[in-house]
């Protein structure tokens, strides 16, 4: 697979820099929230200390503790954005669709989500798409993609010369 390093222009640095915060935010907010359902649920001083809370507890603490993997990650990772925004570079590629698939809710018949898989890369293998995306492309379509050379932080991705950028696809 071929593809080509070139500069970014301010734009597109302007763009990547707010995809990070955003994604910064939504993690504080995931954390918060969290929060504050252990707050609401567990009230220590009206409730016995019961296997129910312990189980509740740890499950709590797992998704805090990825919440805050997350956030260190973007925060201090080497392919953090401090390296795409210090040397400017991104990629630009071809990438071919090798599968097309629904995301179904656990047990299920309502559709949560449509995805398309690429072929084998370094930059990017699935994409959550539109409804209307997902049912104009087809398998083996080329999608142009545009992303950060280090934090893969995709700055445009068109099918056909239209973009097909899913605004709430953080990175």
């Amino acid at each position: 697979m071929s593809f080509k390093e070139v500069k970014m222009n301010q734009k597109e640095l302007k763009k990547i820099f707010y995809k990070w915060i955003s994604s910064i935010f939504g993690t504080l907010l995931f954390g918060f929230i969290f929060s504050f359902i252990f707050y609401l649920v567990y009230d220590s001083h009206s409730k016995p200390f019961d296997i129910g809370t312990l189980i509740f507890l740890i499950g709590l603490g797992f998704f805090l503790l990825m919440g805050l993997l997350n956030l260190l990650g973007l925060l201090f990772s080497p392919n953090s954005i401090r390296r795409d925004l210090s040397q400017k570079k991104k990629i630009i590629t071809q990438l071919k669709i090798e599968d097309k698939k629904l995301t179904r809710k656990a047990n299920s018949s309502i559709i949560s989500g449509y995805s398309i898989y690429f072929n084998d890369n370094e930059f990017l293998t699935t994409y959550e798409v539109s409804k209307n995306t997902f049912e104009k492309v087809n398998i083996g379509d080329e999608i142009y993609l545009e992303c950060s050379k280090f934090g893969k932080w995709i700055i445009d991705i068109r099918w056909n010369s239209e973009s097909i950028e899913n605004r709430s696809y953080v990175k």
